[in-house]
């Protein structure tokens, strides 16, 4: 977070302490342990969460820890945007 000086980090993260894995918003360092990008499943496809934060907080700097099959969904929700925003400068 520091190095790319991100302000949230988008991440498939331990929910509550549960075994459920699901995106998470992560805007602290000490959150960063929940972080599991190696959960076989999870509840939702990322993409749209991703998506919708980064439409949500267009200045803010985010990175967004996505699996191939996300990338795909969140290259073509881009593509489909009213109004695109350079997610090159993030």
């Amino acid at each position: 977070m520091e190095a790319y000086q991100l302000e949230a980090i988008l991440a498939p993260a331990e929910i509550d302490g549960r075994d459920l894995v699901g995106t998470r918003v992560i805007q602290d360092r000490s959150d960063l342990e929940a972080v599991n990008p190696f959960a076989p499943v999870m509840l939702s496809n990322a993409a749209r969460t991703a998506d919708r934060y980064v439409q949500d907080h267009p200045s803010q700097k985010v990175g967004v820890i996505l699996r191939p099959c996300e990338l795909r969904v969140y290259h073509e929700l881009c593509k489909r945007r009213p109004d695109p925003v350079d997610d090159s400068q993030r």
